[in-house]
């Protein structure tokens, strides 16, 4: 069964329509249903961003989400408030991480396993929990894009 999306019609044409602007109708609905349903597409994407954005914002943990040469690409507001709201998201966004948590130089090997192997794992600097997750994404029309997910959190009472 087809999926129908709406209906497309042509109405009151002096002089009625010919043969020709049938066959132009006909090439145009689907094109113009491609756009609906990619409006719709992109709406609905719209929303879900927003959903997580607000859902990351509105947890207590640090979320930084880097890419493979640990350049920051996204981070939530605790992760902001975590470095003591020294930095802007726009003064973090496209940094080393490295540069502004120095204690995870010691451990960029583990990040780089993390990033080869594509399983979680979990280091402790100092009191601070950081579990490292792997994320990726298969892009229509782009190569595979592969991110690390870091996690920050400190032990209730620790802080």
């Amino acid at each position: 069964m087809e999926n129908f999306l709406g209906v497309f019609q042509a109405a009151n044409k002096k002089g009625g329509f010919t043969q020709e602007d049938e066959k132009v109708l006909k090439k145009l609905s689907p094109l113009i249903a491609i756009a609906i349903e990619k409006a719709l597409f992109i709406n609905r994407l719209e929303m879900l961003r927003s959903i997580e954005k607000t859902i990351l914002d509105n947890i207590m943990e640090g979320i930084a989400l880097v890419d493979l040469s640990l350049k920051i690409r996204e981070i939530n507001a605790s992760f902001i408030e975590m470095l003591g709201f020294r930095y802007t998201e726009k003064e973090v966004v496209g940094k080393d991480i490295t540069e502004l948590i120095p204690g995870l130089s010691e451990f960029r090997k583990k990040l780089e396993f993390v990033a080869e192997n594509r399983i979680s794992e979990e280091i402790f600097i100092g009191v601070m929990r950081v579990k490292i997750i792997p994320v990726d994404w298969k892009r229509l029309h782009t190569k595979e894009i592969k991110y690390i997910a870091l996690v920050f959190s400190f032990p209730v009472g620790k802080i």
